[in-house]
């Protein structure tokens, strides 16, 4: 029979743990710090398969209207003011988009 697998406790944990504590509680302690890193990685992976998809309806957007306002892209995606921006800096970055002359006014590129 192998020897069980002990995870090391988080410092977190430590720090917070009575000594009185029965090692049931640290590891149920340790088990549920577990359980929200996995829930925080797991909402972050769901944005993230979410932003290909917003992306690609910005780009075919403004492939369509280059001269598409940030406050139209939002009610195209449903999605806020924030979100758009960092989509369109992401976009940018990556080089498929580039934003020409002052914001108002100005006109959307396809790099791409």
């Amino acid at each position: 029979m192998a020897a069980p697998i002990h995870k090391p406790i988080s410092w977190e944990v430590l720090k917070k743990a009575d000594l009185s504590d029965t090692s049931y509680e640290l590891a149920a302690a340790y088990q549920k710090e577990l359980d929200n890193k996995i829930e925080e990685q797991t909402k972050s992976d769901q944005k993230m398969e979410k932003w290909p998809e917003k992306c690609q309806q910005i780009y075919d957007a403004i492939r369509l209207d280059s001269n598409i306002t940030i406050a139209k892209l939002e009610l195209l995606l449903g999605t806020g003011h924030t979100t758009v921006k960092k989509m369109l800096t992401e976009m940018q970055n990556e080089g498929f988009i580039r934003h020409i002359g002052p914001d108002k006014g100005g006109y959307w590129k396809v790099l791409k």
